[in-house]
């Protein structure tokens, strides 16, 4: 039964992607835009000749109707040129020195390799980057000397994902993400030029969380969310926005979660056995969570009259009731976002953890200095969240 099941959506993606795009209107609008913006730019990025060429040849692609995955293939090779670019040209230019957190990923990796602790390293600012980044890095800070290639693998592998959930449920969305990505949007030009990927490699284990789920590989889950908090603790508010999705499903089972805490705990032994061993008592005075704690008890810049009277009472109640305070108002938002969204029935937890995304990064985590490091924590979530709405459900339709 399965092997007939797995046969008819092969067939039927085949179909898809053979099929010509019928709903092409925002895509064909931002191709425009993105032409548009990169003939009267007065400084070109490296490569973005052949970047534009290819954008072009898609729009030409798509009012020629030929088939959809001759569009695909073309869009990928200019997201695939532009990303180089910026990885891996882009980011060792003058400005890279200005920027930190890839050097602070390599540093901390190096530390670690020559049996010290990672957190004594010093960038210039304190370190926030957690043990899971520095033990994917450092393979590649050993061959490479950087992580380069690991930035390049991961927004690879991401916009696989989202390919991988176009074709699944033929919703057309693909071409509207790259073209998001291509034009720079919702802070991917930020995120591209300073290096932080590091800041969202989470998102990938995420995905990977519910489609172990669906494959009832509980053990995995509670892995890879040891794998996202151990990235950085602000991924227990993604973590926690899975959980609910979870709690309020239909499928809530004691001994499933049980299972998933055993993977969790588990994972996170052996993760950070490595930092207590080369460490020692200096990993007590350094790391990453002292530097999250002391975030979490600063206020809110003084924007608006919701922050200003929050600060105001953040005066009164001192640091650590400042804390619990938003502590308390980003599970309650949290809480009653995803009992509204059970009525709605959505199969997926990705709205869920972009609701827990954007809470802990307006409430609990609020940069006052850098706001736009972190904006795609909840963009990349929401891209996956509409790339695995089914296409009659589709709002690029």
């Amino acid at each position: 039964m399965s092997t007939r099941l797995f046969a008819v959506i092969n067939r039927e993606a085949l179909e898809y992607l053979k099929s010509p795009i019928n709903h092409f209107g925002l895509t064909v609008l931002l191709i425009c835009i993105n032409i548009y913006s990169a003939l009267v730019s007065t400084k070109p990025y490296p490569l973005s000749l052949y970047v534009l060429l290819f954008i072009f040849a898609s729009l030409i692609i798509l009012i020629l109707r030929l088939p959809r995955w001759v569009v695909y293939a073309v869009l990928l090779l200019a997201f695939a040129i532009q990303l180089f670019a910026f990885v891996h040209i882009m980011a060792n230019g003058t400005h890279d020195k200005l920027s930190n957190r890839d050097t602070a990923v390599e540093v901390t990796a190096q530390y670690l390799l020559h049996g010290k602790n990672a957190w004594n390293a010093d960038v210039g600012t304190e370190i926030s980057t957690g043990p899971t980044s520095i033990l994917l890095a450092i393979p590649f800070v050993k061959v490479f000397g950087t992580i380069n290639w690991l930035s390049f693998g991961f927004w690879l592998s991401f916009f696989f994902i989202l390919l991988y959930c176009d074709i699944r449920y033929r919703n057309n969305t693909w071409p509207v993400m790259v073209m998001i990505f291509v034009m720079g949007l919702f802070g991917f030009d930020h995120t591209l030029f300073w290096s932080l990927e590091e800041l969202y490699y989470p998102i990938i284990y995420i995905a990977l969380m519910y489609y172990l789920f669906v494959h009832k590989n509980l053990g995995g889950v509670g892995a890879l969310w040891a794998l996202s908090i151990l990235t950085r603790p602000c991924y227990a508010f993604l973590a926690i926005g899975f959980l609910l999705w979870y709690f309020f499903s239909a499928s809530f089972n004691k001994r499933e979660f049980t299972r998933m805490g055993l993977g969790f705990v588990f994972t996170s032994l052996v993760m950070l056995l490595p930092f207590v061993i080369i460490g020692g008592s200096d990993m007590v005075i350094k790391n990453p969570w002292r530097l999250a704690l002391k975030f979490s008890e600063a206020g809110w810049p003084d924007t608006n009259f919701i922050f200003h009277y929050l600060n105001q009472l953040g005066e009164q109640i001192g640091v650590k009731g400042l804390r619990w305070i938003k502590f308390s108002l980003s599970l309650l938002i949290m809480f009653l976002l995803s009992s509204r969204l059970r009525l709605m029935k959505i199969r997926h937890p990705f709205w869920h953890i972009t609701a827990g995304a954007f809470v802990a990064h307006t409430l609990f985590w609020l940069p006052a200095h850098l706001p736009y490091d972190y904006i795609l924590i909840f963009v990349l979530p929401a891209m996956l969240a509409i790339s695995m709405t089914r296409s009659q459900d589709s709002v690029f339709q």
